[in-house]
């Protein structure tokens, strides 16, 4: 994953920091980074929906590594844990409307930025 290895391109440019600017209160369990990686790899493996993505994330540990997603336990509000391995598609819904924000034409960046 030449692209995913070359994420130090987008410091540069400040496109991590700016949708991080866009992320609201909450918890924030994954990095902007994090979900970054894996709307490249979505790409990359052309999935056509977050639902393969999020489904790919919860199965596959190389995959959650590679994005840099970390098993974690939450705690649940009738005081439960529950056990994580992936964003829910809600929240990488919000990464995405956070990163259409940014990038302007997105599905054009993307194609150029990206190539399979």
């Amino acid at each position: 994953m030449k692209s995913v290895t070359q994420l130090n391109l987008f410091e540069e440019t400040g496109l991590l920091e700016q949708i991080e600017s866009k992320r609201k209160g909450g918890r924030q369990d994954y990095s902007v980074e994090s979900y970054f990686i894996a709307y490249i790899a979505k790409l990359m493996l052309q999935f056509q929906t977050d639902k393969q993505l999020i489904r790919q994330l919860n199965c596959n540990s190389q995959l959650r590594q590679i994005c840099g997603f970390e098993t974690h336990y939450v705690t649940l509000k009738d005081g439960s844990s529950k056990k994580v391995h992936a964003p829910s598609a809600a929240s990488f819904s919000r990464f995405m409307t956070d990163l259409e924000a940014v990038v302007d034409n997105l599905e054009t960046w993307a194609k150029t930025a990206v190539t399979v």
